[in-house]
């Protein structure tokens, strides 16, 4: 998502890059392009988190501070960006944009990470139980 901005991917966008983007955008794509800063810098949040309250988003990513903002309020048909957060992530979880779920009676998102499968060396463990069995058998030939 970043890429398509110019800005590194590994980081969270800015309020002063969002400004510089902006106005090297095309203009009447204002809307477009602030639902694509917001929903990288969701993504990197759900790197962090596994469960936010939706309420501390807007905080975090410092949305009334954001240039526009007002812009998205008015496409979204909402009042304050509580309201807009909640509709952006169902919006992006619906469309698979994020991985997660949504509880609207408690006011948190879970963030959904993907499982890493460990890689077991098979032969070493079947080496340190032989070995562990050789021990014992060596302890109780003793005996």
């Amino acid at each position: 998502m970043a890429h398509q901005l110019g800005i590194p991917s590994g980081k969270v966008i800015s309020n002063e890059q969002v400004e510089l983007v902006i106005r090297n955008d095309d203009q009447s794509q204002v809307t477009d392009t602030l639902e694509l800063i917001i929903l990288h810098n969701l993504s990197k949040l759900s790197t962090t988190f596994t469960c936010i309250e939706m309420s501390k988003i807007p905080l975090i990513l410092e949305l009334n501070a954001l240039p526009h903002i007002s812009e998205l309020l008015l496409k979204y048909q909402v009042d304050n960006v509580e309201k807009l957060m909640e509709k952006f992530l169902i919006k992006a979880i619906i469309n698979k944009k994020i991985k997660g779920s949504i509880d609207q009676i408690a006011g948190v998102v879970n963030f959904e990470h993907e499982k890493v499968e460990a890689k077991i060396d098979w032969e070493l463990k079947v080496s340190d139980v032989l070995n562990e069995l050789d021990n014992l058998r060596a302890h109780l030939e003793a005996k």
